[in-house]
């Protein structure tokens, strides 16, 4: 079938489309119903964009069975893009510069949307032009079908800028203008799995427009199956771009922040913890030294850390050191402002795709 011109679309997006983006990797026994959750949905027009990571299982072949037999030319159009193994990121990525829709949706192929949220969501969206994406909260049910738990909150602003560094959705619950997209521009490719606080950090800091519904609007399914699951290396070096590009997008608006920043110190301290334990004493000194940086007040007072980190140590040594500012900035409330331990704000390890 002769693929279609649609360079104008993916410019402006065609009006009231939503395309709905599904990053997959050997998801042969879940992704139907990731993809039927779409499909019955109460809204039309929908483009429901699937990208194959390089799935080395059935996923290809299930997915084409259900292009063949769903698709309504029109009013479901499904297109079906693989790639070679690169990670949800680029195939995040992949799958929005293929987009021809006005709104953009993100999906995991083994979650789901609620049948209505499409509809209320894009409705909020056209009866406000000055909001630029709106969310609302997931649900985190078992393998049973037991709701476990909703997650989701609104986003509390003042001038500490707390909230910049605090995760307030799962991947599922937005809808986006794809203006709001194409301007914060694409997720960084080497972080295969923390895309869901890079991004909404950039929409935080350049101050696009957010409405929050109190309402679950999808689901995040918690399974026993295949997850993109980081290597500690890779998990490393996910937290210290996680806190680079929050940290340059603060930059760039001029926006300093002792709390915030004390935060991001942490993020630095704690990819200098895992890089020391794993033996990499270059990174872990590249990260502590990004550490004491970065922070402010008490926590500066740990600045010799670094100019000790830009020497040569040995790497558990730098373990010790990174584990103590990673824990007093835990343990302090004012320095750990905004966060918990274990809570939602912590830089996220794994991305289920």
């Amino acid at each position: 079938m002769m693929e279609q011109d649609h360079t104008d679309d993916k410019e402006f997006g065609r009006p009231d489309r939503v395309s709905v983006i599904v990053p997959t990797y050997n998801r042969a026994g879940m992704i139907v119903d990731a993809l039927e959750s779409v499909r019955n949905q109460t809204y039309r027009p929908i483009e429901l964009i699937i990208v194959d990571d390089g799935s080395t299982d059935d996923t290809g072949e299930v997915i084409q069975r259900y292009v063949e037999t769903h698709a309504e030319p029109g009013r479901f159009d499904i297109r079906y893009l693989h790639q070679v193994n690169r990670g949800t990121t680029a195939a995040r990525n992949h799958g929005l510069r293929e987009a021809t829709g006005e709104f953009i949706q993100h999906l995991d192929s083994d979650d789901r949307l609620l049948p209505d949220k499409l509809e209320k969501q894009v409705r909020i969206l056209r009866d406000d032009p000055s909001i630029d994406y709106v969310y609302g909260r997931a649900q985190y049910m078992d393998e049973a079908g037991q709701i476990l738990k909703e997650v989701g909150r609104p986003i509390e602003r003042d001038d500490t800028w707390t909230h910049v560094a605090v995760y307030h959705w799962q991947t599922c619950a937005p809808l986006y203008r794809r203006r709001v997209l194409e301007s914060i521009g694409p997720g960084d490719e080497r972080v295969r799995c923390a895309e869901d606080l890079i991004n909404p950090a950039r929409l935080k800091v350049r101050g696009f427009h957010e409405h929050f519904m109190p309402e679950a609007v999808c689901v995040w399914q918690v399974h026993s199956g295949p997850r993109n699951v980081e290597s500690s290396l890779s998990s490393a070096m996910t937290s210290e771009i996680v806190a680079d590009d929050i940290l340059a997008n603060l930059r760039a608006e001029n926006i300093r922040c002792a709390n915030t920043e004390n935060t991001l110190a942490r993020y630095y301290a704690r990819a200098g913890l895992i890089m020391g334990r794993e033996n990499d004493a270059a990174g872990a000194r590249r990260c502590l030294k990004k550490a004491t940086d970065t922070a402010h007040g008490a926590f500066k007072g740990l600045a010799w850390v670094g100019r000790i980190a830009e020497r040569v140590l040995p790497a558990a040594f730098l373990c010790r050191i990174a584990h103590a500012i990673w824990w007093g900035a835990r343990q302090n409330p004012v320095l750990h402002a905004g966060m918990r331990p274990g809570s939602q704000s912590e830089p996220p390890s794994a991305s289920k795709g």
